[in-house]
Order: structure tokens, then C-alpha cells, then sequence
């Protein structure tokens, strides 16, 4: 498993699969990441929307709220990372449970459920950032440090994440970011 940062949502009002539109704040979005952390069963990645959400490959870590956005740290699995590198799935849609719901560890507010990647399939949140997960070689080439004859690989690699996570997130602090990556 490799851990990845990227973005599964945004505030805004948004017309669920069930047709009915909703609104979120960025208040929602910092009160679900809270409330995530308070959640003992982390929520998995999965392929589209399945209603039982498996099979699992990877889970959610950590929810992240900044700028509008919410962001997915994760440990997803090599078969997930092969097929996004691969153009199958370029989308996610984050599934949640709603306040009330009676499945809702955290009462009154909104609790992630699942991240579906998606394939052909559009997601609901338009405008989304671009998903892309780049394989340890690419992103060795954006490292602005050269550490390809270094003997100090967990440096090369924790550099290589800073970069990407920067990337991904770059309202993120520094001192967050190294945070993530360090984990």
C-alpha cells in the first residue's frame, strides 16, 4: 500500500445520486474532517458505489478540510494505484452518511462513507481537481533534490512525498504537509 493525498470533494450545492440537492459549506467540510478522526472503522476506497462498499482497496487515514476542499489521505492498494496510472478510474465520488442517518457514528454531521473512483461514469461534484496518482519514478523527477545515488532512501522518499502532497494540497502549511508525509 502507498499513501496518497488527493482531493474526494468540495463545498458547494450538489445533486446526490438520489436526486435530491444539498448544500455544503466549508464548515461542513471542517466539521465532517473532525468528525472523521472521532470514527473507529476507517472508510475504504472502492470501485464505484457499491451499496455493501466492497471490495476494499485502500481506506481512509485522514480527512483533511482547506480551502473548500476536502482531501483523502490514504493507504491505497498497488491494484488501485496501477489502474488510476492507467486512465481506468480519473474520477472519485465521496459517499456520505448524512447527520442523522442512524448508521452515523457522529452525530449532525456529515460522516464519509466511501470514496468510489469512478470510470466512465461522470461524479456528481463537478470541478474537482485532477486525479492522478504518479508511480515513484515520476515523482522522483519533480524532487528539486537529486537523491538518486543517495544511500538514504526513506529521505528520497519522504522529499518525494512533501513534493507531492505540496502538489496536491498547496494551501496545506509545511509543517502539515511534513506531518502527512512522516506517517
Amino acid at each position: 500500500m502507498e499513501t496518497k493525498l488527493f482531493q474526494i470533494f468540495r463545498a458547494g450545492t450538489h445533486t446526490a445520486m438520489s436526486g435530491q440537492t444539498l448544500n455544503f459549506s466549508d464548515t461542513d467540510l471542517t466539521v465532517s474532517a473532525y468528525a472523521y478522526s472521532q470514527k473507529n472503522k476507517p472508510a475504504p476506497l472502492v470501485l464505484g458505489h457499491p451499496d455493501n462498499d466492497l471490495p476494499a482497496y485502500g481506506h481512509v487515514v485522514k480527512l483533511i478540510a482547506k480551502a473548500d476542499k476536502l482531501f483523502a489521505f490514504a493507504e491505497v492498494s498497488e491494484t488501485l494505484l496501477q489502474m488510476v496510472r492507467e486512465g481506468r478510474y480519473k474520477n472519485v465520488s465521496a459517499a456520505f452518511l448524512g447527520p442523522l442517518h442512524p448508521k452515523n457514528p457522529v452525530r449532525g454531521s456529515w460522516m464519509l462513507r466511501h470514496v468510489g473512483f469512478l470510470g466512465a461514469h461522470p461524479p456528481a461534484v463537478k470541478n474537482m481537481d485532477r486525479l492522478e496518482f504518479s508511480s515513484q519514478h515520476d515523482e522522483a523527477a519533480t524532487c528539486p533534490v537529486d537523491f538518486s545515488e543517495s544511500s538514504y532512501p526513506s529521505i528520497s522518499g519522504t522529499v518525494n512525498k512533501i513534493n507531492e502532497f505540496r502538489r496536491v494540497c498547496p494551501t496545506l502549511s509545511y509543517p502539515e504537509i511534513v506531518s502527512l508525509a512522516t506517517r
